[in-house]
């Protein structure tokens, strides 16, 4: 099996054996790819709302069984019948600490 690529806008400071499966919060620069790609997606669906941040959640264990996940589909689908879509939410400052 080939070794695993993660997101570029992780960070790789906290990608280690020890934080394998831990989940991380991580900021995503507002100018950087997926950030645009977030927002572009995300505004598609409310107007007029400001996106002040965005943050990621950075776990290299769920990474790797997504990617495994949906390498199996495309094995049993084909590359393009593969249905993703793109979840957003948002919560109150206090919740996020048990999320």
């Amino acid at each position: 099996m080939a070794l695993q690529t993660y997101p570029k806008y992780w960070d790789a400071s906290k990608s280690n054996s020890s934080n394998y499966n831990k989940r991380i919060l991580i900021n995503v620069p507002l100018n950087n790819d997926i950030a645009h790609r977030v927002s572009n997606e995300f505004n598609k669906t409310v107007k007029d709302w400001k996106i002040i941040k965005i943050e990621a959640v950075q776990n290299a264990n769920l990474w790797d069984r997504y990617c495994h996940e949906k390498a199996n589909l495309i094995k049993m689908n084909g590359k393009h019948n593969v249905n993703e879509k793109y979840l957003f939410h948002g919560t109150k400052q206090a919740v996020i600490p048990t999320i």
